[in-house]
């Protein structure tokens, strides 16, 4: 009997020692009871991320769509006589729901890039050093996208009016000083009379248009999206 119970501890102890080793922390596995919280330096991965972290994520909501518009708008009165050009570009940093739709934001800038008048027989315009290349915050009322199809773009456009003093000197001695607009010449097609204009991102848009009070400006769009 004793001989027995002596095989039986002797059995038990042998069976203890081939079992596994539960988890010790430090020993550079992340097994047994441990975890980030109570042994980090097992389970972080390089980079200081932990094992939970590391995992890939199961988030598949999409990112919006981000499109770039860039609209250049050549206004001019040559036309109808002597005048002038004035060259804006419009930039439009947009992002779309991942499905289409209004953008996030309506918001975006504007540019001044050119501004000149026609040649005057004995008479030279000066104009303002910082009209060409003024700039400021634009914003509209909406723009939609509907991806593969259209973007609806939708006016007014609010800005800060601002004048520039031009002058007309000519060489019998008379200056005259004229009031420009140049912003209210970029915007004044979308205000007055397109308040809305439909295109395809994919195939650009140029396009030009009479408007203004007898017709008096004509604007040239030109409409890329990246």
């Amino acid at each position: 009997m004793k001989k027995l119970i002596f095989c039986l501890v002797i059995l038990s102890l042998l069976a203890a020692s081939c079992a596994p080793a539960s988890g010790r922390c430090g020993d550079g596995k992340c097994d047994g009871p441990e975890n980030a919280s109570n042994c980090a330096k097992d389970c972080t991965v390089p980079g200081g991320v932990t094992d939970t972290e590391a995992a890939p994520s199961n988030n598949t909501n999409g990112s919006d769509l981000s499109k770039v518009v860039e609209m250049t708008v050549t206004t001019s009165t040559t036309a109808k006589g002597s005048g002038m050009t004035v060259t804006g570009v419009i930039s439009l940093d947009l992002d779309f729901p991942s499905a289409g739709g209004e953008a996030v934001l309506t918001m975006g800038s504007v540019k001044i890039t050119d501004y000149a008048w026609e040649e005057i027989a004995g008479c030279k315009v000066k104009i303002p050093d910082d009209l060409v290349g003024a700039s400021q915050s634009i914003s509209f009322k909406s723009i939609q996208y509907t991806p593969g199809e259209f973007m609806i773009f939708e006016a007014p456009i609010q800005y800060e009016a601002k004048n520039y003093e031009v002058v007309l000197e000519c060489t019998n001695g008379t200056s005259t000083p004229m009031t420009e607009q140049p912003f209210y010449k970029v915007f004044g097609l979308f205000n007055e009379k397109y308040k809305s204009l439909s295109f395809k991102p994919e195939d650009g848009f140029n396009n030009t248009f009479p408007w203004g009070k007898n017709d008096a400006f004509s604007s040239q769009v030109s409409i890329t999206v990246k």
